[in-house]
């Protein structure tokens, strides 16, 4: 009887177990191949804590005065790099190492596309939360930060999307690349210009390069940072320097063009990345497993 409800199932979806069954093993799988190869999850915890370190040491108990706002917004900018460039880069060999196996496994009918695709999303969704917060908490304390937890936990949740739009990013440059050796190309060719455009180094872009600051995912990062940051404060800014024009928080804010900046707004923007961004690999994975089974 078992044998025929597989039989009737497989002529029915194409594969011998059902979708459910193989988002459980796949996942198990996914999960017991990270248990027996523990050397990156030490060397991204090892990474996170040498860097948090690193970073409260160098900037250690910043102030609210002139200097210190500007190191603060600096500290902020480097959270999100690090959330950037780590992320996409530790993903971007993913598919392009795996989809041969993986295309065999399906057409040999053992599971399909989106069931393998859906697995590796969930089992990432740990790290992904465990890594950047870990990174954060280490040095927030050090560097003279908002002192609030409620702060602390937005900028956490921060970080942690963005980890999430950078290895979704890595995700789909790995799954639309032909090979490494282009992925890893593409990757800095795609978050460098994102980097340029974030608000810090560049504040007045030019009106034709106006779209790519709004797209740029690392902007709106740092927009929520900032916001977190420095909203409804008082600074000890030294307001005899012709050079300040703020001595509030939200001055700040308006001073560096991020006065329509919003938390809410940047996350929804940066959840849409991510969103966006899975779905699309998704397509691209959907896409050369067609175009495999062809050839």
């Amino acid at each position: 009887q078992d044998m025929q409800k597989e039989h009737d199932l497989k002529e029915y979806s194409g594969y011998a177990v059902g979708f459910g069954k193989q988002l459980l093993t796949l996942s198990m799988r996914t999960w017991n191949n990270l248990l027996r190869n523990p050397a990156l999850s030490r060397a991204r915890a090892a990474q996170s804590i040498v860097m948090g370190l690193l970073l409260g040491l160098v900037f250690f108990d910043l102030d609210d005065d002139t200097q210190g706002v500007f190191s603060k917004q600096g500290v902020l900018l480097f959270f999100v790099v690090n959330q950037t460039i780590l992320p996409t880069m530790s993903v971007i060999h993913t598919f392009t190492a795996e989809l041969d196996v993986v295309f065999r496994e399906t057409q040999a009918s053992l599971y399909s596309v989106t069931a393998h695709f859906i697995a590796k999303t969930l089992i990432e969704i740990p790290f992904i939360m465990f890594f950047p917060s870990l990174m954060l908490a280490i040095p927030y304390w050090m560097l003279g930060l908002r002192d609030s937890a409620e702060a602390f936990w937005v900028a956490a949740a921060v970080l942690v999307t963005t980890c999430f739009v950078s290895q979704s990013l890595g995700l789909f440059i790995s799954a639309a690349s032909p090979n490494i050796d282009i992925a890893v190309l593409l990757g800095p060719l795609i978050f460098l210009p994102f980097m340029l455009v974030s608000g810090f180094y560049v504040q007045d872009i030019p009106v034709w390069l106006s779209w790519l600051e709004e797209v740029s995912y690392m902007r709106w990062a740092l927009e929520a940072l900032v916001v977190n940051e420095f909203e409804d404060r008082t600074l000890s800014v030294n307001v005899s320097d012709p050079s300040v024009t703020f001595t509030t928080g939200d001055e700040y804010i308006d001073s560096i063009g991020m006065g329509d900046a919003t938390i809410l707004k940047s996350f929804l923007i940066l959840i849409g990345w991510a969103v966006g961004l899975r779905l699309l690999t998704w397509g691209v994975l959907l896409h050369k497993s067609k175009r495999s089974v062809q050839q």
